[in-house]
């Protein structure tokens, strides 16, 4: 049995699969290494456990956590995921340091210090225990609906660059309203089952030629301002549609067609 001093490598170079059978204190965890065609995965096998890791997780590209089962997974460091990341049955995870995902990462995920998203990586939020102390996103994020993400610090989105999106159907909060301050959008911002104020510091919203503007099912969006669209386009109904590209400066109101 894992004890509190062990650090913990699964790893062989081929394909691992390890249940976790037991509820242990252990001091690190580190899953899989470089992508080589096979896994190296960490599973409750459907079974509640309680992985207390006193310093850092860390998954691999290759590593893969899948809990199922209600497991409660606790790691006292700062973490990193370049793997692949799965929650849900009621499991969760709880981070007390800050959390740098370069992989996927899904479900109940709560993270004390500051979640990075990075480019290329994928986080997804379900359920209502997602919380954060702080939060960078240059990836793609998603709430889910009948969800909630709540980050408590840092400031409102200002620019989505081009390698993130945010698709919220969930409630998200950064001290409040997270896209109060948001002026520019290179990525994608898909909104669904949402009512949102953008007032663009400025008083422009400026999409680029990459850029997505979502509202869909039943969203109001209310741009406080000007909307300047560099040959983005803003899509009304989520049907994949190109219904309103926008040129020049819009200022108004955009609802979704019914």
């Amino acid at each position: 049995m894992p004890t509190s001093g062990d650090n913990i490598v699964i790893y062989s170079g081929g394909s691992d699969l390890v249940y976790l059978d037991v509820s242990p204190t252990i001091n690190s965890l580190t899953l899989g290494g470089a992508i080589n065609g096979y896994y190296s995965e960490l599973s409750d096998n459907s079974i509640a456990r309680t992985l207390t890791i006193s310093q850092a997780l860390t998954a691999n590209p290759n590593g893969v956590l899948q809990l199922s089962g209600g497991t409660s997974l606790t790691a006292r460091a700062n973490s990193v995921n370049a793997g692949s990341i799965s929650e849900y049955g009621g499991s969760s995870i709880l981070i007390s340091g800050n959390f740098d995902d370069q992989g996927s990462v899904g479900s109940d995920v709560s993270v004390l210090g500051t979640f990075t998203n990075e480019a290329g990586a994928s986080s997804g939020f379900y359920g209502a225990g997602n919380h954060l102390g702080a939060l960078v996103n240059n990836g793609k994020l998603a709430v889910a609906a009948d969800s909630t993400l709540i980050v408590a610090g840092g400031s409102s989105v200002t620019d989505i660059p081009s390698t993130a999106g945010y698709e919220i159907a969930g409630t998200f909060t950064i001290g409040g309203d997270p896209f109060a301050s948001l002026t520019s959008i290179e990525g994608t911002l898909n909104l669904s089952n949402q009512s949102t104020n953008l007032p663009p510091i400025g008083g422009t919203l400026t999409l680029a030629s990459s850029a997505q503007l979502l509202p869909a099912n039943a969203t109001n969006l209310t741009i406080n301002g000007n909307l300047l669209d560099n040959s983005g386009y803003v899509l009304t109904d989520g049907s994949g549609n190109d219904l309103t590209q926008m040129s020049d400066c819009f200022l108004g109101m955009l609802a979704p067609q019914q």
